[in-house]
């Protein structure tokens, strides 16, 4: 599929229609992390605003020599939280292709591919506690995009088939994505605890919600909450059991 680039918010689901094409199973697919060297060095004024190579706020864009970054990290580490880290990854030399295998069948003349972005993996073997702070081609920044390559994507299943979820001895939320504030948690599968709880917290960790003593089946309302991605855990005696996301509309 040509001429295709995404621009990913870490906090939202990303989809995308990839259109007409003439397959009805699928093995693998394979993306690159970054810009490739014919269109990382051009003009992004160039692009159509929505187009993901048009300037952006914050920028992507380090300039026609160094082209796009090809990831920002920014966060905070140690124990405090209190240390800014910072990593920009870009490069020609760092424009990497992951092959994510699948196993996949057309149904109804279609094909959905769900992918799982593990974000948090971009750091592995990368130490953000003193407050790293790197923006170029190598060191944590190459680093970085290694494990983007290496260990970020991975298939996923969507959490509406509740027989799935029960042969993996999972709960199930249902809907989701979810559009109307409400979503129905089934925790039939789990067996071997006289309580369950539930937390409801936030992409960076902040407790929002939590419903002691659930039933099998409990109503939990999203009403209040903003669109984006937010994670759901099944906890019994303080100790998380499971977790899964949701994300809403």
């Amino acid at each position: 599929i040509e001429d295709l680039w995404l621009l990913v918010n870490a906090q939202n689901l990303t989809e995308i229609d990839l259109g007409q094409v003439e397959v009805t199973e699928l093995e693998s697919i394979r993306l690159h992390i970054g810009v490739d060297a014919e269109h990382n060095h051009l003009d992004p004024t160039s692009y159509a605003s929505d187009h993901a190579l048009a300037p952006k706020n914050p920028s992507m864009h380090w300039g026609w020599a160094a082209g796009y970054r090809f990831v920002a990290y920014e966060g905070n580490g140690g124990s405090n939280f209190n240390q800014l880290f910072q990593l920009h990854g870009l490069g020609d030399s760092n424009y990497f292709t992951t092959e994510i295998e699948l196993d996949i069948t057309a149904q109804d003349d279609q094909i959905t591919i769900n992918l799982d972005g593990d974000y948090a993996r971009g750091l592995e073997n990368i130490n953000v506690k003193n407050g790293v702070i790197v923006h170029g081609e190598g060191d944590e920044a190459k680093q970085c995009l290694e494990n983007f390559r290496d260990y970020v994507f991975s298939p996923s299943s969507p959490t509406s088939n509740a027989k799935d979820i029960i042969e993996n001895n999972q709960f199930t939320i249902f809907p989701n994505p979810i559009d109307q504030g409400i979503a129905m948690i089934n925790t039939q599968s789990i067996k071997g605890y006289s309580s369950l709880d539930i937390s409801v917290t936030s992409m960076d960790g902040k407790t929002l919600q939590t419903l002691k003593s659930i039933g099998e089946e409990q109503v939990v309302s999203f009403v209040d909450y903003t669109s984006g991605m937010y994670i759901i855990h099944l906890m019994n005696d303080g100790q998380i059991l499971h977790s899964q996301k949701v994300f809403i509309k």
